[in-house]
């Protein structure tokens, strides 16, 4: 006996992604500067961590000591992109390679399934520190990827 009937047209309304149409899987923008950077479907490595300073002074016995906070650490963040022929990220790699670090914000927006800004992370006076890849293989059916790390002094969240 069949089960209730289902509203394909209506889950495709609320859902957008029904199909796992892989390009709306992944729903935000990464930009630096002014320059967005095409294909990039895996952002990861957002954080900070607080240095701890371990210290003794006169209130503690000999044998004890206790902790505090030191210097903000934050972490690199890593892009993964599909490789294509935007040469955004090689262009801040080779201007670097000659001596002049681009300094200027990293944008990733995340999108709503309606493709408007939801949210923000912005990161600030940041740089490219290093790419790798392209990484090709011909054994496998995976497109060909390239992996960018950026470092930064400050970082952000906010509603967009």
């Amino acid at each position: 006996m069949p089960g209730p009937a289902i509203d394909r047209a209506g889950n495709a309304q609320r859902t957008k992604n029904v199909g796992g149409d892989f390009h709306l899987g992944h729903k935000f923008q990464v930009e630096f500067g002014n320059a967005k950077i095409v294909g990039v479907f895996k952002v990861e490595g957002f954080g900070d961590e607080n240095e701890s300073i371990r210290y003794a002074d006169s209130q503690f016995s000999l044998n004890s000591t206790a902790f505090r906070p030191g210097l903000m650490k934050t972490q690199p963040v890593e892009l993964t992109r599909y490789f294509s022929s935007d040469t955004t990220l090689m262009d801040l790699f080779n201007e670097g390679l000659k001596g002049h670090v681009k300094r200027d914000t990293l944008t990733i927006t995340v999108l709503s399934d309606d493709n408007k800004p939801a949210w923000q992370i912005i990161c600030q006076e940041a740089w490219l520190r290093g790419i790798e890849g392209p990484t090709f293989d011909a054994r496998v059916a995976a497109h060909a990827t390239e992996t960018a790390e950026f470092v930064y002094e400050t970082f952000d969240w906010k509603a967009a």
